[in-house]
């Protein structure tokens, strides 16, 4: 929040909304909560803190709380959030609504700005869609939270992804089951597949711990389908799911060459050798 402070206030004069149903267990909140506090009247501006309601956010997120981190989960939290936040500004008549979400290199900026302008349309307020990340932001964050000795939580927040902190524990397994249910064996013929096949897929839908066997199993369902040539969206830069594309693609039998898309920096085109049987 600091670093967002900064950058927000050089342009606005800036009051924090604090609406965190999704913080837990209650000492962790509470942390968080005292953080923003002392912060706040360290820098001088207002603070409206929210009474969280976390039995309407568990119900929300109730559906997809196998998802893991950059799922749907996190998607509805976002709107819940972020929806309240308008909700607030309307009442109190404010002229502009942000959000320091993006700040978080664990957190979908593309759905986060997505979400936060349809709300803008809906409510008439305009939203700062942003990327903090940009301009060394992480860096700049966490530079400045160590020189003011703030604390900086290991987890987003909600229980669901503290409890996948654990990649051993019975619930990250449960959950890497459910998520998996999303992408078939190529040997499987399923109807019961949850989204369609086509030559792309985007990886930024799918939790990380899963990008091995997600991609595997896309390529092979690309051969079986008799695509030549197809695209993987990871996301730009150098980053660390784009290496770990690159090495899979390295290791599979049937990728004869891979490029960037010139199209897209964020996406890799892949050439298949298809078998005979195939063709």
């Amino acid at each position: 929040m600091s670093y967002v402070y900064e950058v927000l206030s050089a342009e606005f004069d800036v009051t924090a909304y604090f609406y965190n149903p999704n913080i837990m267990p209650a000492d962790e909140y509470v942390v968080r909560l005292n953080e923003l506090t002392s912060y706040s009247r360290h820098r001088g501006f207002p603070l409206i803190i929210e009474e969280p309601d976390v039995k309407s956010w568990v119900h929300a997120v109730r559906d997809y709380k196998y998802c893991g981190e950059r799922s749907e989960r996190c998607w509805i939290c976002y709107e819940v959030r972020l929806e309240k936040t308008f909700m607030k500004a309307k009442e109190l008549g404010f002229d502009v609504v942000a959000t320091a979400l993006s700040i978080s290199p664990h957190k979908n900026v593309n759905k986060i700005n997505e979400i936060g302008i349809r709300l803008s349309r809906k409510y008439g307020i305009r939203f700062y869609a942003a990327d903090f990340k940009k301009n060394d932001g992480v860096k700049k964050s966490v530079e400045m939270s160590k020189k003011n000795n703030f604390y900086r939580q290991n987890y987003c927040g909600c229980i669901y992804s503290k409890l996948e902190r654990n990649s051993e524990s019975g619930w990250s397994k449960k959950s890497r089951e459910f998520r998996l249910k999303k992408i078939p064996a190529a040997h499987i013929d399923d109807d019961t597949v949850e989204i369609p096949f086509t030559d792309t897929i985007d990886l930024h839908h799918f939790h990380p711990a899963d990008t091995e066997i997600i991609v595997n199993r896309f390529l092979d369902n690309a051969v079986l389908n008799k695509y030549p040539t197809v695209r993987i969206i990871h996301g730009k830069g150098k980053s660390v799911k784009k290496r770990d594309v690159y090495k899979i693609l390295k290791g599979h039998p049937k990728v004869i060459s891979f490029r960037d898309d010139s199209a897209n920096w964020g996406a890799t085109l892949v050439d298949l050798l298809l078998n005979e049987e195939n063709i």
